[in-house]
């Protein structure tokens, strides 16, 4: 007999139906509890190893550039990841829960809200992504040394075509010329030559420069 509801156990078990079910309930619910405070636990590691630029791995080295391990560990890990049967698993394992994900209408990165219509992800994802990519690639302008159109001066540059300045003022020789003769011009001719010089600089200089 069930020692909780005084009801026959299933076969094999100690425990009835019901009791059965509260059982997996409850494991469940612990299973879930227990999940979120790893979870919370990982992300507050990884803030503090973000902000003291420590490996997550070793946790002595320091962390290589745009990652959470240093390269000796970086590599570790791409070396696993590269053996065969480990990296086939790993995208058989990844393309199966972004199927999943695609017939139930969930979103492929966090498994919980809707995607939106015609996107893979939902709007907190996207909005995740997109500050991701814009925070990286700024992170790698300034690592090639970026500098901002409204910085040129600065170093020298004209603002325009980023030729060295003419002395005294934010812009080359060329465009000092070309700035003083449609300044002096009446406003529809003055705003036709800008239009004219303007679409020249777009797509004939700009194009000849890359050519």
């Amino acid at each position: 007999m069930c020692f909780a509801e005084n009801a026959p156990p299933l076969k094999g078990k100690v425990r009835c139906a019901e009791c059965t079910e509260k059982n997996k309930a409850t494991q469940k619910e612990w299973a879930k509890r227990n999940k979120e405070k790893r979870n919370e636990y990982y992300r507050q590691d990884i803030e503090t190893f973000k902000k003291t630029h420590t490996c997550m791995k070793c946790r002595c080295r320091e962390t290589y550039f745009g990652h959470l391990y240093c390269p000796e560990c970086l590599e570790k890990r791409r070396e696993y990841q590269r053996k065969p049967n480990i990296a086939e698993k790993q995208r058989q394992t990844k393309k199966a829960r972004k199927e999943r994900l695609l017939q139930a209408g969930l979103c492929v990165y966090c498994g919980k809200e809707p995607a939106l219509d015609g996107l893979l992800c939902c709007e907190k994802c996207r909005k995740r992504i997109n500050n991701n990519t814009k925070r990286n690639r700024q992170k790698r302008k300034e690592a090639n040394g970026y500098i901002p159109r409204e910085n040129y001066g600065d170093y020298g540059m004209c603002e325009i075509c980023k030729a060295p300045v003419k002395e005294g003022y934010r812009v080359c020789e060329k465009h000092y010329q070309h700035l003083c003769k449609i300044s002096v011009m009446d406003t529809p001719a003055k705003r036709k030559a800008q239009q004219e010089w303007r679409d020249k600089f777009t797509y004939g200089e700009r194009k000849a420069d890359k050519e």
